[in-house]
C-alpha cells in the first residue's frame, strides 16, 4: 500500500511518499503534494519502476564497484577501454547504480 505523509519542518512542508515492494520499504520525499501524487501513479502504472526502487542490487552496488567487478573479469586487455572505465569511476564511482541518469552520461 502506496501512502503520503505529510511532514511540517520549520520553514516548510513537505510530502513523503512511503511504499513496499518484496516486502522492502522504499520512501521518498518531495516539496509539494502534486509531484508525490504524480510519483505515486507512476508506481501504479509503473511495476518494473517500482521493484527497481526496492531492488536491494541496484540500492547498494556502486558504479566503480561495478566498473572493478568487470574489470577483474575481462579476458583480453584493451588499455583504452581500461582508461575510460577509469575515468568514469574516478567521476561517478561512488554514485549508486539506481541513481544514474542519462543526464550524468
Amino acid at each position: 500500500m502506496t501512502k503520503i505523509q505529510t511532514r511540517k519542518g520549520k520553514n516548510n512542508t513537505t510530502y513523503r511518499v512511503q511504499f513496499m515492494r518484496n516486502n522492502l520499504r522504499a520512501s521518498t520525499s518531495f516539496e509539494n503534494k502534486i509531484d508525490a501524487e504524480k510519483f505515486i501513479a507512476q508506481l501504479t502504472f509503473n511495476e518494473s519502476f517500482s521493484t527497481n526502487l526496492t531492488n536491494p542490487t541496484l540500492n547498494t552496488l556502486t558504479l566503480g564497484d561495478t566498473i572493478t567487478e568487470y574489470l577483474g573479469l575481462q579476458i583480453k586487455y584493451d588499455r583504452h577501454l581500461t582508461k575510460r572505465l577509469e575515468w568514469w569511476s574516478l567521476k561517478y564511482g561512488n554514485k549508486l547504480a539506481r541513481n544514474l541518469s542519462k543526464r550524468d552520461v
